[in-house]
């Protein structure tokens, strides 16, 4: 009796073991997220930028403040505003950079990353991330790269624009804004280093125009419009990385704004903040997401 006790007790060790190895390969110790029906946004008006960020690439909040990067023609240039978005404290040029056209800016343990890999025409072969310590802003490091596939620097209809990356398992990863089809090309490459790897593609309503990792329930968020006559279309999509290295989509949202929406970052918890460039189509304007269900 002793020994059979003995064995169903090491059974259920056994089971639990098991059990634990599954959660730690799924990587379920992440906040689990509700499911895609339980998800619903909620969106309203945050500010009115100062209007010396006219063209808002990127954004991220930093303590009780909000740095802001304008893409391509605005220099090497971080805009410090209050918490409320409505002033300008601070503006800091980067010393020993160049902006081609940034798109891009996140934060990463004491660091800022910017991303200067914009492409509209797919002919860049300077493309170049900026890790800026995150107190003086001066450059840290400069990784230049290339995609392993881009042979011809020569056309239009080119899947090589890039306006939105994240770090995560301390890899660089970029969602590519493709205009030759209807996809996103999701390359990776360790921190630091320029060995980007394509590892899946996905189909998006319109491009992408950034994106933000939500470590707390391992999903990413990431922007994307279509534009006409009329105004821009933007959307939310929600994805999330398998084990595989591959990407699952999990819901997308409408915006309801015609403005030129291209940077977002968190707010807290599961409250974003989203930002929109100043121009044709008025625009120029923070707003507040709130994800329910994240």
């Amino acid at each position: 009796m002793l020994n059979q006790k003995r064995s169903n007790s090491l059974k259920f060790l056994y089971c639990i073991s098991i059990f634990i190895n599954f959660i730690f390969l799924q990587g379920c110790l992440k906040i689990p997220m509700g499911n895609s029906e339980q998800l619903e946004m909620e969106i309203s008006h945050y500010c009115t930028l100062p209007s010396i960020v006219n063209e808002c690439s990127g954004i991220i909040v930093q303590g009780k403040e909000i740095l802001i990067i304008n893409d391509g023609g605005g220099g090497p240039i971080l805009y410090k505003l209050n918490s409320s978005g409505t002033d300008t404290i601070e503006t800091i040029k980067v010393n020993g950079v160049q902006n081609v056209d940034w798109e891009t800016i996140l934060a990463f343990e004491n660091e800022i990353v910017v991303g200067d890999f914009g492409n509209n025409l797919g002919k860049r072969q300077d493309l170049k991330i900026y890790h800026l310590d995150d107190i003086n802003y001066e450059l840290k490091e400069e990784i230049q790269f290339s995609y392993p596939d881009q042979n011809n620097f020569d056309i239009s209809m080119h899947n090589f624009d890039c306006e939105a990356m994240v770090i995560m398992d301390n890899d660089y990863v970029l969602f590519t804004k493709n205009r030759a089809n209807s996809y996103t090309n999701i390359y990776k490459s360790p921190v630091r280093k320029a060995e980007f790897v394509l590892h899946d593609s996905i189909e998006m309503k319109g491009q992408v125009t950034d994106a933000f990792f939500h470590d707390q329930t391992n999903t990413v968020l990431i922007l994307s419009y279509t534009y006409n006559l009329t105004g821009f279309t933007n959307y939310l999509t929600i994805v999330k990385p398998l084990i595989n290295g591959s990407f699952k989509k999990v819901k997308v949202f409408d915006i309801p704004y015609r403005e030129q929406i291209e940077a977002i970052t968190l707010l807290n918890k599961n409250e974003f903040l989203i930002g929109s460039e100043n121009g044709f189509f008025k625009g120029g304007n923070l707003y507040k997401i709130i994800i329910n269900g994240l």
